[in-house]
């Protein structure tokens, strides 16, 4: 058995259960496909020195003279020249008309852009640009066709002084407009464990006691001040390592300590060296197979300084992660980001930075890029504790980078804001975070002005902004959306005890105050919800103080690089969408006819967009091969009574020793669920010395993307008639002669009970059990083996719905829509893509 590619793995892995709906487009020509043009930027004019590759979403670029070409603090950006650079876009076009289209192009120093017919051999010039430009200047007008692919590349070349490309299009049913991508798909950034190339930044979030008498204390950043240990890494099933981290990574820390290793890790021999002059300390953690499912380091005799008598603890602790499994060569000092995941997110057109349950108010409390894990820090609730809800809220990322790991991969940055975010004053959250994403900051505070070279770089100039209010704010459903629910409605009691200015516009109809026998306002849903709205509201005029009007929705503008999101439950379910957009047409714009305010606007003024929230996921949720498995639910031949004979031809599967087929519902001494009555399955009866088998040969289709399969089915226990307990048989499972039977909290059968489903698919819920992962060897031949594992007599399994499954068909169903419930099941598409 091998791992896939970490490549391979992310790739397939990361994009499945965590789409969320696009952003709004306001684009009416066409636009690319593919999510955008694959650029490669040469640090010379002449296209000779690549130094890094991405998929930008527009060429709407205007760098000026100060801003950084690539958007990161990490190489190759961060090297990248201002001046005498070239980039090189290539890709597809897809127009939505037939008629004549005229490219224009505004540039900073030269510009040339040509596109080819499908299946012509020549290129058609549709730019050619050799001087500076500030406004754009149109091209001939050439002839498209609705629904067809275009190849399209472009040549840009910077000298000297500012740097420019910007390029739109128009035809008679076309408003001149910047081209965007055809489709867009955002996602929500939910791979905290693979999204670093550093171990650290993805490791739990909180310190391990070496000793129970002594806690672990920390820095602002997070580093321990005293002894400490730190969960690298930890998973459910299967209990084996990740495969991003297998083979040797490259451990450093400032300061001075003895380190140990528990778990899937081990310290290389030998390989812990301090160095005095750097106060540095070196050495490899090699991760393997352990048994674990968890690999932490324990970090003891700590000293900042070095010295016996120094200060506690160590800072700046780096484990870089091998470049591909197995390997004994780990990543660079200093790369953030994990390439595979960067791969994995090529074809996106935004990146939706998910934050739940975060109660961060102020700018002082956010996490800083400089805090030790790059997944954010715990914050403690602050309403909803008041309703019995205690746990504490997540601040993910920081903004710095999230926004760089956009720059990166040339995504739009979809920014979830704390719903508790303060939005009044100079130091407002808000507009901290507006400057920010607009100028850079020093890693504390955001810039005020463009700066040559920013410590954190702003948001890359070609990138829009889409602005949303935490996540969900009307889900009261699940624990994972608990503070922000109960934090607005005990913020509505606040706000309708003090008569704040903001109650007062929120009750401008004059509500009654009356309450509840909880205490609570009678009208404090409906408050609760004109305040989502209010609070978007106030949210997007701080952005427009920053960005200006040229930058935001309303006053004609189609295509504004802020896009403030309105977002409401599918269906207008509890009125979240109505509520909402009532009360804001009714009071800013004055809707009805009431002056209320001086200067009117309509509600595309501050916001730019809204939608009921839609999930997307795999059809094929189990990720099953139809038709590989053959009478995969025993149905064949049909049982007298009872059983059927073990070795019946139609079977198609060879049972042995005390094994065949039983109809549900059949009482006698195998008594099989009632569950089942009315359908047939396997059974399988123990035997000291005489293990009940069923092997069946299966042959795989030809060689597919991953070659990564395993098996999803139903297994129960016998429980006798009269009896209080169920049995208790052990089952194994081999493909090829391989053990694939699976392991941790749903490892074998579990009893049938009146009234329930005889399914489990992992520690919590499901629809099948799974088994270990396995490869198809070169000519796709399988032989399943299930059989007793137990010397223990007359202990009865029942075995049901054996099917294939491949990561490989999840994808070959495509994405659907459905509820927030009809997803596919996470825990299992991960033990599939994981392997063994």
């Amino acid at each position: 058995m091998t791992f896939m590619t970490a490549s391979r793995f992310l790739r397939w892995f990361l994009p499945l259960f965590a789409l969320t709906a696009a952003p709004a487009s306001a684009q009416v020509g066409g636009g690319f496909a593919d999510g955008g043009l694959w650029g490669e930027y040469f640090a010379d004019p002449a296209f000779q020195d690549s130094r890094f590759q991405r998929r930008d979403v527009r060429i709407r670029f205007d760098w000026g003279a100060e801003r950084p070409v690539g958007g990161s603090i990490d190489e190759p950006y961060a090297s990248f020249p201002r001046d005498h650079f070239s980039v090189r876009w290539t890709g597809r076009l897809l127009p939505r008309f037939s008629e004549p289209y005229t490219f224009h192009a505004a540039v900073d120093r030269s510009m040339v852009v040509e596109i080819r017919a499908p299946g012509a051999k020549d290129w058609t010039r549709v730019v050619d640009q050799t001087e500076p430009t500030k406004e754009p200047l149109p091209g001939p007008a050439v002839e498209l066709k609705a629904g067809l692919l275009y190849d399209i590349r472009i040549d840009y070349i910077e000298d000297s002084g500012p740097a420019r490309a910007v390029l739109l299009w128009s035809s008679p049913s076309t408003p001149r407009e910047i081209i965007d991508p055809a489709t867009e798909i955002a996602m929500n950034h939910t791979a905290q464990e693979q999204a670093f190339a550093d171990a650290i930044k993805t490791a739990r979030l909180t310190w391990e006691k070496i000793r129970e008498d002594q806690p672990v204390t920390t820095d602002e950043d997070g580093w321990p001040t005293s002894d400490a240990g730190l969960i690298v890494s930890e998973y459910l099933a299967p209990f084996d390592p990740s495969p991003l981290e297998l083979g040797i990574n490259r451990l450093s820390f400032r300061g001075k300590a003895d380190v140990t290793a528990v778990g899937n890790c081990f310290v290389v021999p030998g390989s812990i060296r301090y160095d005095e002059a750097t106060n540095t300390t070196t050495g490899q953690i090699e991760v393997k197979k352990n048994g674990w499912n968890i690999q932490r380091l324990d970090f003891t005799n700590t000293s900042r300084t070095g010295q016996p008598d120094g200060p506690k603890g160590i800072t700046d602790i780096r484990l870089m992660r091998p470049v591909a499994p197995g390997s004994q060569e780990s990543f660079r000092d200093g790369m953030w980001f994990h390439p595979q995941l960067k791969e994995s997110y090529a074809r996106l057109t935004a990146l939706r930075y998910q934050r739940v349950n975060d109660q961060t108010r102020t700018w002082e409390e956010r996490v800083r890029p400089s805090y030790f894990n790059g997944n954010g820090s715990f914050r403690p609730y602050v309403y909803a504790a008041r309703y019995g809800y205690n746990l504490n809220g997540r601040t993910g990322m920081a903004h710095e980078l999230e926004i760089m790991l956009c720059n990166e991969i040339g995504k739009d940055y979809y920014v979830t804001v704390p719903h508790l975010a303060t939005v009044e004053g100079r130091d407002a959250y808000i507009r901290k975070l507006a400057l920010l994403i607009k100028y850079g900051s020093d890693g504390r505070e955001p810039y005020t002005s463009v700066q040559e070279n920013p410590v954190y770089p702003p948001l890359n100039p070609n990138l829009n902004v889409h602005v949303e209010v935490s996540n969900e704010l009307w889900n009261f459903a699940q624990l994972a959306t608990y503070a922000p629910f109960f934090d607005y409605l005990q913020l509505m009691k606040d706000k309708a005890d003090a008569q704040d200015a903001d109650f007062r516009i929120l009750n401008h109809d004059n509500l009654p105050l009356t309450k509840n026998a909880e205490g609570q306002y009678d009208h404090a849903f409906t408050w609760k919800r004109r305040y989502w709205a209010l609070y978007l509201k106030q949210i997007s005029e701080v952005f427009r103080e920053v960005f200006g009007d040229a930058d935001m929705p309303g006053n004609g503008q189609r295509q504004p690089r802020v896009r403030p999101f309105y977002t409401w439950q599918y269906a207008d379910t509890n009125g979240t969408a109505q509520i909402g957009l009532h009360f804001m047409d009714l009071y800013f714009n004055n809707g009805d006819g009431v002056k209320r305010v001086e200067k009117p606007m309509p509600v595309n003024h501050y916001f730019f967009t809204g939608g009921g929230a839609g999930y997307y996921s795999v059809v094929n949720k189990e990720g099953i091969v139809p038709g590989i498995v053959p009478n995969a639910g025993f149905e064949e031949p049909a049982a007298p009574g009872a059983q059927a004979a073990p070795a019946a031809a139609a079977a198609r599967w060879t049972f042995g020793g005390d094994a065949g087929i039983v109809a549900g519902g059949s009482g006698g001494d195998l008594n099989p669920p009632k569950a089942m009555e009315g359908a047939q399955m396997a059974y399988f009866r123990t035997a000291p010395g005489a293990p009940a088998s069923a092997t069946v040969r299966l042959q795989l289709p030809p060689r597919p993307e991953t070659n990564r399969y395993g098996l999803v089915f139903r297994w129960v226990q016998r429980t006798k008639s009269g009896a209080s307990e169920p049995d208790r048989g052990k089952m194994k499972i081999l493909a090829n002669g391989t053990d694939i039977t699976p392991r941790g909290g749903a490892d074998q059968p579990q009893p049938w009970r009146e009234g329930s489903e005889w399914k489990r698919l992992n520690y919590w819920q499901g629809n099948y059990y799974f088994s270990e992962t396995f490869e198809a060897p070169p000519d796709g031949g399988v032989e399943l083996r299930f059989e007793t594992d137990t010397a223990d007599a007359d202990q009865v399994v029942f075995l049901d719905e054996v099917q294939l499954t491949s990561i490989d068909a999840f994808y070959a169903g495509g994405l659907g829509g459905g509820s927030a419930m009809g997803q596919g099941d996470n825990s299992y598409f991960t033990e599939l893509r994981t392997g063994s």
